[in-house]
């Protein structure tokens, strides 16, 4: 089996090559310089690339531009880097014809993770740790010894990089290594094999609460073409339903503070609105929505036959001849007389009004939408054509009064939403 190993310098990720090097498998190792640490950083791939020449491993190595990454995405050095390398690793492996990706975390990083998951806040999952496999990332040292590793490279001979900056506790993994650790194993010698422990009889709790949550979920949950629902009734009374809340929102990317806040107001009358840089969540009495976040539509000018919509989709405009179908919400019927200057597909504006046809006077367009039983986010995604006195068609919705088809008309435009 082909094995794509991930080598950094250090004294685990050598301890991994050289392992399944010895074990026999056809290994091609991949090493990232990140551009982090200077001159250490170019030393550290002349190390690796000395020592895969020595063992005969074919290497790859890939430079990056973390800091500029970092900055052009907005999040921290040290998940550009992450993010950097899974990439790279996963584009890697399916041009070398591996079947896993091989990274080095052994035993302690496990203990290091639950520890930093417990911290932050988490549910079940985010207590059982790394698994040995997930996906294409393969962790074959994940029940060895960080200590076990390099009395195993001693004994060989071999040596390894050191990167000054696994000492620095203002990283909050290292603090959780040099400083609260050493106080934990005060009160527990074997604390490590303590966690590692509970982390196997968690995986284990975790399997069976999954399968019960998917049952439920089957019931309260509908999947939105962007996004899914859950209805709240049901989940007031069930002993689940809270963890059932926490899951939906966890996978799209919501933190678990949303989830007990939006679990604890289920019986609340008001609506709230929560966000992530992707999706929105919306709770009201009856309904969680949680949807992609709606984006901003430029403004486009209608012709005559297909349009092409910028947020997807087809408008098409075209003269009418015969009898109306007015029950197809997806088209509108306008007297071009009526008709003021192009036609636009744009979004809705803030505190825009419309006079829908067939009622008096005109309302504030999110009241006429909220009225309609338009949910929050659907109100967002409203999208109306108007020309230059104001809007004619709330899109698959409603015509304006000025605009409607009387006995009177002599000329149809039909704009239909394909």
């Amino acid at each position: 089996m082909k094995l794509l190993v991930a080598i950094s310098g250090g004294a685990d990720s050598v301890a991994l090559l050289l392992r399944m090097v010895h074990a026999g498998h056809d290994v091609v190792a991949a090493h990232c310089n990140f551009h982090l640490r200077g001159a250490d950083s170019e030393a550290d791939e002349a190390f690796v690339r000395s020592l895969c020449k020595r063992v005969g491993v074919e290497l790859h190595v890939k430079q990056f531009q973390t800091r500029d990454y970092a900055r052009g995405h907005g999040v921290s050095i040290e998940m550009a880097a992450r993010e950097l390398r899974y990439e790279w690793f996963e584009e890697l492996r399916r041009q070398v014809g591996a079947k896993y990706v091989c990274v080095a975390h052994h035993a302690d990083d496990n203990v290091e993770t639950f520890l930093l998951n417990l911290s932050r806040g988490t549910g079940i999952n985010g207590l059982t740790g790394m698994q040995e496999i997930q996906g294409n990332i393969y962790r074959p040292l994940l029940r060895c010894r960080r200590e076990e590793l390099r009395k195993w490279l001693r004994q060989r001979g071999e040596t390894w990089r050191e990167d000054a900056s696994n000492n620095d506790t203002a990283f909050r993994r290292n603090k959780i290594r040099h400083e609260l650790l050493p106080l934990l194993r005060e009160m527990n010698p074997s604390v490590e094999r303590a966690i590692c422990d509970t982390m196997q009889r968690l995986a284990t709790a975790e399997r069976i609460i999954s399968s019960e949550v998917a049952e439920r979920l089957k019931q309260v949950m509908h999947v939105l073409p962007d996004g899914v629902a859950l209805e709240t009734e049901p989940l007031r009374d069930d002993p689940l339903g809270e963890e059932l809340i926490f899951r939906v929102l966890r996978d799209f990317g919501f933190p678990s503070a949303v989830a007990d806040d939006v679990a604890s107001h289920l019986d609340d009358e008001g609506g709230s609105r929560y966000d992530t840089a992707t999706h929105i969540c919306t709770r009201t009495l009856r309904r969680i929505e949680v949807r992609r976040r709606p984006t901003d539509v430029n403004p486009l000018v209608l012709k005559m036959g297909e349009n092409i919509l910028p947020d997807g989709g087809v408008l098409e405009m075209s003269v009418f001849e015969g009898t109306p179908d007015f029950s197809r919400r997806e088209c509108a019927y306008l007297d071009a007389a009526s008709i003021h200057g192009p036609l636009v597909y744009r979004g809705v504006r803030r505190g825009e009004r419309f006079a829908p046809y067939g009622m008096r006077g005109s309302k504030l367009v999110s009241d006429y939408l909220a009225d309609r039983n338009y949910s929050r986010i659907d109100r967002m995604q409203a999208r109306v054509v108007s020309d230059k006195e104001g809007i004619v068609w709330i899109v698959a919705d409603r015509v304006g009064a000025r605009c409607a088809v009387t006995p009177a008309t002599q000329r149809i435009i039909l704009l239909e939403r394909k």
